[in-house]
């Protein structure tokens, strides 16, 4: 089951912003030139920001943190965080 939407991305904007779990975890995430990747977290492993910038195909995804980015389509160029 998804989570709740916390922040809808448009691709198109250049940004920098912080997604801070209950927890006290965090994911730092950046969109820079259409594409959209974690640049920062507190979770162990940081296999969310080998996936690198993307703008299209499977979620990235930090399970430690609870944290999904999901894409929307090509033509929206959006993504979505919860």
């Amino acid at each position: 089951s998804h989570g709740q939407v916390v922040k809808t991305v448009d691709l198109r904007h250049n940004q920098e912003f912080t997604i801070e779990g209950s927890n006290g975890s965090y994911n730092v995430i950046t969109v820079e030139n259409g594409k959209i990747a974690v640049t920062n977290a507190s979770c162990p492993d940081h296999y969310c920001m080998k996936r690198g910038f993307c703008n299209s195909g499977t979620e990235i995804v930090c399970l430690p943190n609870r944290m999904t980015i999901r894409f929307l389509g090509e033509q929206k160029i959006d993504a979505i965080i919860g």
